[in-house]
């Protein structure tokens, strides 16, 4: 770890030093997607990765007239006509669900550009690398098993952009959002982004960059356990003169369904954007798509199967793990190192010899045992919860020698809400 924090402080110090080089500028395009597996495109919400986690995606969206010169709403001039945009993004938790680091680098395939200081001069067809956000972000409250949360992701965006070409600030800006969730219902989330950016001024014509709120307001609907349908509200307005300028306003809508691909870990989004105010960085209308891969989600299907699959059988009487028994946790073991931080529920049972006081003690120490042996496997003591539940669950019938057998024995359940 201390590795991978000191390669971090080396690359945002070089990048930091090309700022100086760089013309002053502004970004024309407000939208950054989020870089974790948060259920949005642009709003945070407040759940957080595992120790360990990681994940990679990808967000390509069409913008059209997402900067130009307004007088009483009527376009005057455009700056950027057209532009194609492709966001890499990606995420590494640090702590369980506590820290976690992320980072954004626009890519500008296609940035339809006129350079409003020279009169008549023609839009040009340019390739441009935007501005590299790193962010980190901390769960301060919550999960997806509480009705809310709460989280703090502050953020750093390096000059490596066009700033001379609105592809970029030209300069260092730092901020930070707090995001705080609320669920009513089981497929029904909110979530609220509230925060401030700064950086040096700049002045271009009527608008002003220096210190700006920024807030988004977004809402989920869980169809099913692959789809889901999301609509965003993403504003900011200047500090200084909150929404006493549309130029300096830029508020836009979105709305899109997300995919979770079978077992692949892969998720697809799709979806389309208007600005509800019009000049700088809000574009008259968007379309967006987007592919992430997050290999905790492929494994937590192999985990699944593993518990299913696998009791650990038991002696009458006895709460000793046999050798051959023992041999079934390999596969479970296996999956439970790939899923990082995710807690599960070991549960003990019994057949019906003995009396119920006796069973239920034998029944925890079986679901004890079991723990015991996975943790000596280098599985984490906080990620395994144990239970007994004595003879009270059989899955079996308890009147043959077969049916007592198969009911003394220790299964495994998901305790995450994830």
């Amino acid at each position: 770890m201390k590795k991978i924090i000191a390669c971090v402080v080396i690359i945002l110090s070089i990048l930091s030093t090309s700022a100086y080089a760089l013309d002053n500028g502004l970004e024309a395009s407000q939208f950054r997607p989020v870089t974790d597996n948060g259920s949005y495109f642009g709003t945070w919400d407040s759940n957080n990765l595992y120790q360990k986690e990681w994940r990679l995606g990808t967000f390509m969206t069409y913008e059209y007239r997402p900067f130009q010169l307004t007088r009483n709403g009527n376009r005057q001039q455009g700056i950027i006509d057209n532009s194609i945009i492709q966001h890499l993004t990606g995420s590494y938790g640090i702590f369980d669900k506590w820290l976690s680091v992320g980072f954004d680098l626009p890519v500008g395939w296609l940035v339809d550009y006129r350079n409003p200081n020279v009169a008549g001069s023609a839009f040009s067809n340019d390739m441009a690398i935007g501005d590299l956000r790193i962010n980190l972000k901390s769960q301060l409250y919550g999960s997806h098993c509480k009705k809310f949360g709460l989280a703090f992701i502050p953020f750093i965006d390096i000059p490596t952009g066009y700033g001379s070409k609105f592809f970029g600030n030209g300069t260092v800006q730092g901020g930070g959002f707090i995001a705080l969730d609320y669920k009513p219902w089981r497929k029904v989330s909110f979530s609220l982004n509230l925060g401030m950016t700064g950086r040096s001024t700049y002045n271009f014509r009527d608008i002003e960059r220096k210190l700006q709120l920024m807030w988004s307001l977004a809402a989920k609907y869980k169809f099913n356990r692959k789809w889901s349908l999301n609509t965003e509200i993403l504003s900011q307005t200047r500090l200084t003169g909150i929404y006493s300028e549309a130029v300096e306003s830029p508020t836009e809508w979105l709305a899109g369904v997300k995919y979770k691909i079978g077992e692949t870990g892969l998720t697809a989004s799709l979806g389309t954007g208007m600005g509800i105010t019009h000049g700088s960085m809000s574009p008259r209308f968007r379309v967006f798509t987007g592919l992430t891969y997050t290999p905790l989600k492929r494994n937590i299907y192999k985990l699944k199967k593993a518990m299913n699959e696998t009791n650990i059988l038991f002696d009458s009487g006895a709460h000793v793990i046999k050798a051959e028994e023992a041999g079934k946790l390999a596969t479970l073991k296996k999956w439970l190192k790939k899923t990082y931080g995710l807690p599960i529920k070991i549960s003990g049972h019994t057949d019906i010899e003995s009396d119920e006081a006796y069973n239920q003690d034998l029944s925890v120490k079986r679901a004890q045992e079991v723990k015991t042996y996975l943790v000596a496997n280098k599985i984490k003591a906080k990620r395994l919860s144990t239970e007994g539940f004595g003879e009270s669950k059989p899955i079996a019938n308890n009147k043959t020698e077969e049916g007592k057998a198969a009911n003394r024995r220790v299964e495994f359940k998901k305790s995450w809400c994830k």
